[in-house]
């Protein structure tokens, strides 16, 4: 088989991205790799991401452009796995780019050396204004069959430290077989704001017949000020149903496939991850003697919050409305992030001379956490003031039981159902 003989299929969703989207796209086109299709999938943007795609499209013969009415994330990358022609379909996000070997190390390291059905690259950079670190999952390149699926699905989550990560879940650290992708991505419903990622994944994952992991950090995950994740409607209220149709489409599927069993630990952790981002406070309805997971902070405690990224504003957004504790300062490498009304990020050097009870390490990743901790303890700051996540918290009890109602099942059951009459129609 020749180097360049397998076509792969790059899907960029993109929405209001302007500002990043020519280094993106050209990032792509730079690629050491050139049997490429590129797709970008413009979902209804009102900046200028349709002309610069349209730009690119009319330079290179490879890019097929979708103009589509703005639907989510899920619909976009619907849209352009329905399109794709590879053999493998890879995801870059419109406001990132990646190193000019990427595709290059992932085809010869990863799909002609294993032949698997889905490709993990181990390793990515995250990109701040004037900064970046590089992020090594612990993870050594390996191949998983069909018979270690077990094996596989308990790593994606460490039990041992809370959010540690070993096989990650984004969708643009995969490479997956085209026909599995257009299989599975289809089924994802539409109004799922959060967490799509994870379920599409997951769903392939269990499908899958040989999964292998490569070393290539090449990804830039490039940190915006605002992003989609900031932009999660409140689910607290009146809108649970997106959060609701996430956690049954997953437990139902993961059961479906008789999984559920040897996921139940890594299920309980996605579920939390994904409801302290998208709103802290849903946490705090069934852990109400204490601020969840850090349970040394009780009511009344003076906090300083260290992270501003997603779960760092979840948590202040949170503490903005809540009477229970006091906030003496929000800290974060990066000043420069999006902030809660009222509030403003003040450099790291600031809690030296600050009042408190407790350092609130705010970040999801258990590595993360603990570099943080460490230089917190270098700067003279006494390790019983810093508090992180408590692995031990991480259970079923504290999913609120509005998530778990089977309100959404039928509207689920009907969406997946459609999708499979549809194809075995097309199959006879």
């Amino acid at each position: 088989m020749e180097n360049d003989s397998i076509l792969i299929s790059v899907v960029v969703p993109i929405y209001n991205t302007g500002d990043y989207l020519k280094k993106c796209i050209e990032s792509i086109l730079c690629q050491t790799y050139k049997n490429l299709d590129i797709i970008l999938v413009d979902d209804g943007s009102t900046d200028d991401s349709p002309q610069i795609c349209d730009f690119y499209s009319e330079k290179d013969g490879r890019i097929t452009v979708i103009h589509k009415p703005n639907g989510g994330l899920v619909s976009a990358r619907k849209a352009g796995v329905s399109a794709a022609k590879g053999d493998y379909i890879v995801n870059v996000d419109g406001d990132d780019w990646i190193e000019p070997e990427r595709i290059n190390v992932l085809v010869k390291d990863g799909i002609m050396h294993f032949g698997a059905d889905m490709v993990y690259m181990a390793g990515y950079s995250r990109d701040y204004a004037d900064d970046h670190i590089i992020i090594e999952p612990h993870i050594s390149p390996q191949t998983f069959n069909t018979n270690q699926k077990a094996q596989l699905l308990s790593m994606i989550f460490d039990e041992q430290e809370a959010f540690k990560v070993k096989l990650g879940w984004c969708l643009c650290a995969w490479a997956i077989k085209r026909e599995l992708l257009q299989e599975k991505q289809p089924l994802i419903n539409e109004k799922i704001v959060l967490g799509e990622d994870a379920i599409c994944v997951l769903f392939c994952l269990v499908s899958a017949q040989r999964v292998s992991v490569i070393k290539q950090n090449g990804y830039h995950y490039v940190q915006r000020t605002s992003s989609i994740t900031h932009a999660v409607p409140n689910l607290s209220c009146t809108n649970m149903q997106p959060m609701n149709i996430w956690y049954h489409q997953l437990k139902n599927y993961l059961e479906a496939n008789h999984v559920f069993a040897e996921m139940q630990k890594v299920f309980v952790y996605l579920v939390i991850y994904e409801l302290m981002i998208a709103d802290y406070s849903l946490l705090l309805r069934t852990c109400k003697n204490y601020l969840y997971p850090f349970p040394q902070i009780r009511r009344g405690h003076k906090l300083i919050v260290y992270g501003a990224g997603a779960l760092g504003y979840s948590l202040m957004k949170f503490l903005s409305e809540s009477q229970e504790y006091q906030v003496m300062l929000w800290v974060d490498r990066n000043t420069n992030r999006e902030t809660i009304p009222g509030y403003c990020i003040s450099p790291i050097e600031n809690i030296l001379s600050a009042e408190y009870d407790y350092i609130v390490v705010a970040v999801m990743g258990a590595d993360m956490a603990k570099e943080i901790k460490r230089s917190l303890i270098q700067k003279g700051i006494a390790q019983d003031k810093i508090a992180t996540m408590d692995v031990s918290s991480v259970t079923m009890e504290a999913i609120p039981e509005d998530i778990q109602q089977d309100f959404s099942l039928p509207e689920i059951a009907t969406a997946s159902q459609k999708f499979l009459q549809e194809r075995n129609d097309t199959k006879r």
